[in-house]
């Protein structure tokens, strides 16, 4: 993000001088990581939340470039969890959406934030969420 001074004048061309001040705190969004049946083909879960993000379609570069044109951060869920902790049946890939979460980055955000389930991170390894983002 950038840093901007806490007023910066600015010589306005009639002779008042301008001030511009840097924000007072930094805008952000948080996304729910729907990572039920993120390997299936229809991505189920997440259209039936409301993201459109299929197989032919990435439904983050939408949000990613947001953020980006707003220097916002992202908050996202599910980065502390591992496609191996959950049944086979459910299709579910937490870390492919997280990968593909952060693909979307290179074009659109900056800055990530865990925004983990507590109970479940007081019980798994503190590093497993900083390793995973």
């Amino acid at each position: 993000m950038r840093s901007l001074p806490t007023a910066c004048p600015l010589q306005a061309s009639n002779g008042h001088v301008i001030y511009e001040f840097a924000p007072a705190c930094t805008m952000g969004i948080k996304l729910a990581g729907v990572h039920w049946w993120f390997k299936s083909r229809a991505h189920a879960a997440e259209l039936t939340a409301g993201y459109y993000n299929t197989r032919d379609r990435d439904g983050y570069l939408p949000f990613m470039a947001m953020l980006r044109r707003h220097d916002a951060a992202l908050s996202f869920t599910c980065v502390e969890m591992r496609d191996c902790e959950h049944p086979p049946e459910g299709r579910c890939s937490p870390q492919a959406l997280l990968q593909q979460v952060r693909g979307g980055g290179r074009v659109g955000w900056h800055s990530v934030g865990n925004s983990p389930d507590w109970k479940r991170t007081l019980s798994a390894p503190p590093m497993r969420a900083l390793n995973n983002v």
